[in-house]
């Protein structure tokens, strides 16, 4: 739904009403709480110049705001940052 706004229409029309607007409503939802994550870790870490550094830092502060270890959000932000380069790495 958040893909193409144009074809928004056409989405709802093959799921239906409820099931459109919940998708929409969740997608939206999902994409706010997105960019206020990436917005924090880029205000408070403005010497990351890679998108796999951003997800890396991203995803450790994600888990240390649920209140995980510092190990664990160690953990996190490198597998976050390999698997996001390999990605990178992978699609272009």
């Amino acid at each position: 739904f958040m893909c193409v706004p144009r074809a928004v229409p056409a989405c709802m029309a093959q799921t239906g009403w409820p099931l459109g607007l919940l998708s929409l409503a969740y997608s939206s939802i999902v994409t706010y709480d997105t960019g206020r994550l990436l917005g924090t870790v880029c205000n408070l870490r403005p010497e990351l110049s890679s998108f796999p550094e951003l997800a890396g830092e991203s995803f450790a502060f994600w888990r240390e705001r649920r209140g995980d270890a510092r190990h664990v959000c160690e953990r996190w932000r490198k597998g976050a940052s390999r698997t996001t380069l390999a990605v990178q790495f992978a699609t272009y």
